[in-house]
């Protein structure tokens, strides 16, 4: 059971600035993220290049316990999952409103990896 980690590069919206994002990721995504609140021991934190090919850009590093965990939540790749789990329900349930304020103010692309 190798822990996953998602990589999601993020691109702002047009008109959300650099502070509003990182207001919004100091004062309400990171402190939600690496609390209690968050089922099975997801932890997710919004963090910024200070040096490489992305400075200056953000990125979310997702971080769950193992592969089967992300699969019962997120699907088994590359397929999607349609949420229909529990595990997957209770998941999502417990971070729609972080998620809905997240993606108001950014998209992103992703890949996963886990440990080898």
């Amino acid at each position: 059971m190798a822990k996953t980690f998602g990589i999601h590069e993020v691109e702002l919206l047009p008109g959300v600035t650099t502070e509003e994002f990182e207001n919004f990721a100091n004062s309400e995504y990171n402190p939600f993220f690496t609390s209690e609140k968050v089922p099975f021991g997801i932890q997710s934190r919004i963090v910024k290049g200070d040096k490489g090919e992305r400075n200056n850009q953000y990125a979310v590093v997702m971080e769950f316990p193992s592969v089967e965990l992300r699969n019962e939540i997120a699907g088994t790749p590359p397929q999607e999952s349609p949420f229909d789990t529990e595990k997957s329900k209770e998941f999502f349930s417990a971070i729609e409103e972080i998620y809905n304020k997240f993606y108001e103010l950014c998209k992103t692309t992703y890949t996963d990896y886990y440990e080898i």
